[in-house]
């Protein structure tokens, strides 16, 4: 990859440009606990699951790159940033940190309103409730906890993951949160007492993101071997299992018509039709990890990140590019885009958030 190319010897000394859901590989803490069986290296799907390989359209458009502006920046964190979240509202943000904290940010004024004290570990992810009245927050300290946003009260704790825990996602309702982790399980739990509802068991590597789809039937799960899975969470049985990516998946997003994007490590995005276990359309052009997608417009259009340091979006209605921006700092760890797809947030590795406006 050019970029890494060019700045080989920096990125080793500054512990590597990687996603955030990467950065907790480098961590002593990454190393499985004795009870947790010795991590495969190749993901095989049970076998009484179908497996589908697929062939899919591949876009690969030049585009003129437009500049992105930078607004401002949130300076408080003392280690690089791993997660981030927008408010719905777009007006504030939550952010987590290798510092083992989770602070709420006024973006207007670019001041840090609280923290969410308790973890011991890096913070990989965050995400809030449709009505903003919970906070979850994961760890490397294999913890998933739920916070009140507004008193920033803990709530509940989950400890059954036997590993480091590496992403969450919630429920349209707002009553489960689904983690994904080291220990190659989803769990599913409950909000806001933390009990377990459900473990999702089959992968054969660490989960690195997870999906409700719109039904509440289902979920997705993407894997570090780059396998796409598909869960009755009714059931709790695996219905596909997809190599969807040469490398693993970083990130996944589902549309309300129950598309599924994913960004890879592979360097490219992919479409999903998960109730035929096959890709759509292929989304090429970026030129390292794509480590943040997202749906715009519904499920009309798509917004990714690239730690190529652009970010593109994406007519899938017929598969072509439509902006490349560029202009984005180096040492991205995490990035995050406002509910209206205007602006965008990024997590650094020089332990600062910025926060960009996103021309149209």
């Amino acid at each position: 990859m050019t970029f890494n190319k060019k700045l080989a010897a920096l990125a080793f000394l500054a512990a590597f440009t990687m996603p955030a859901a990467f950065a907790d590989d480098i961590s002593p803490e990454a190393t499985a606990p004795p009870s947790t069986p010795p991590p495969v290296t190749i993901e095989a799907p049970a076998p009484d699951v179908s497996t589908t390989t697929v062939q899919t359209t591949t876009t690969t458009t030049t585009l003129t790159p437009r500049e992105v502006k930078e607004l401002k920046q949130l300076v408080g964190h003392y280690d690089w940033i791993k997660a981030l979240a927008y408010t719905k509202d777009g007006t504030r943000a939550v952010s987590g940190s290798a510092d083992k904290t989770v602070r709420l940010w006024d973006l207007a004024s670019g001041k840090e309103i609280r923290k969410y004290p308790g973890h011991t570990g890096q913070v990989n992810a965050v995400a809030m409730t449709p009505d903003e009245k919970y906070l979850v927050s994961v760890s490397d300290d294999r913890t998933v906890r739920i916070y009140e946003l507004e008193s920033g009260l803990p709530v509940s704790i989950y400890r059954g993951h036997g590993n480091i825990v590496t992403s969450v996602v919630i429920s349209a309702d707002g009553t489960r949160a689904m983690t994904g982790s080291y220990d190659r399980t989803a769990k599913i739990i409950s909000i806001p007492d933390a009990k377990e509802l459900m473990s999702l068991e089959g992968h054969g590597e660490t989960i690195r993101c997870v999906g409700f789809m719109p039904s509440m039937l289902k979920a997705v799960t993407g894997s570090e071997a780059g396998v796409l899975k598909v869960w009755d969470i009714v059931g709790n049985k695996e219905l596909l299992s997809i190599p969807a990516h040469t490398d693993s998946i970083l990130s996944l997003a589902v549309a309300p018509d129950g598309k599924v994007l994913t960004g890879s490590r592979d360097l490219s995005a992919k479409i999903w039709d998960t109730d035929k276990g096959v890709s759509t359309q292929s989304l090429e052009g970026h030129k390292d990890w794509v480590t943040k997608v997202g749906f715009m417009s519904g499920s009309d259009k798509a917004i990714t990140g690239s730690l190529d340091r652009t970010i593109r979006t994406w007519d899938l209605a017929n598969g072509q590019p439509l902006v490349e921006l560029e202009g984005l700092n180096f040492g991205i760890f995490s990035e995050e885009f406002s509910p209206d797809r205007k602006q965008a947030l990024t997590g650094s590795n020089d332990k600062s958030i910025r926060v960009w406006s996103l021309p149209d």
